[in-house]
């Protein structure tokens, strides 16, 4: 009986960690390659008019390559974290490279530690979706100590781009991350017509 359970008990193991790979891989390719699909598309567009500000985005996709297969490293032996700070940082950048107005906090200090890393990665797959399916001109930021909102003025809740949104493997991942914290994801539509997503912890 002993050995069934230490069997059992390995099997859960290596699922969890599967699950936790899987999920990690998820949020972080799809971040990171939107991201450095953004910037390419924004050189490409630029070489003719303006070569110095096309080779500095160049640079930019570089280092972002560089950055995602660290991160993937990290993923792999367990060692990777995501920060709401530098969520932001990156947003300041991205947002605006898609032609969204970005309405972010201009400070982070009122999240507890314990909450940061849940944050970032709300605000790393939300992110990801307002600039891969939204269609939205604006994305607001409310930060508090207890709960992160994101908020487009895009298309809202729905099909988007042939796939429901609301659905999708990133969410689910998130939803999981939220509720080993003990708490929960709400997803909805806007006070702005778009797509709103809420994590509280």
């Amino acid at each position: 009986q002993l050995r069934a359970t230490r069997d059992e008990l390995a099997a859960v193991a290596v699922e969890e960690e599967r699950n936790r790979v899987a999920r990690d891989m998820h949020d972080i390719l799809g971040h990171s390659l939107s991201a450095i699909a953004l910037k390419a598309d924004l050189a490409a567009t630029l070489a003719d008019r303006d070569p110095q500000a096309a080779a500095s985005e160049i640079h930019e996709v570089q280092t972002l390559a560089r950055a995602t297969l660290s991160d993937m490293r990290a993923v792999v032996s367990g060692y990777r974290q995501v920060r709401i700070a530098s969520e932001l940082a990156s947003l300041r950048t991205l947002l605006p490279a898609a032609g969204i107005t970005a309405h972010l906090p201009t400070t982070t200090d009122e999240v507890p530690e314990r909450n940061r890393e849940l944050f970032g990665w709300a605000l790393r797959e939300a992110a990801t979706n307002v600039i891969r399916h939204a269609h939205a001109t604006n994305c607001w930021v409310t930060l508090a100590a207890d709960r992160i909102l994101i908020e487009d003025d895009g298309t809202g809740p729905g099909v988007h781009d042939g796939e429901a949104r609301p659905d999708g493997t990133g969410l689910r991942g998130l939803a999981e991350r939220a509720a080993d914290a003990g708490g929960a994801l709400t997803i909805g539509q806007s006070r702005h017509g778009g797509f709103l997503l809420e994590v509280s912890a």
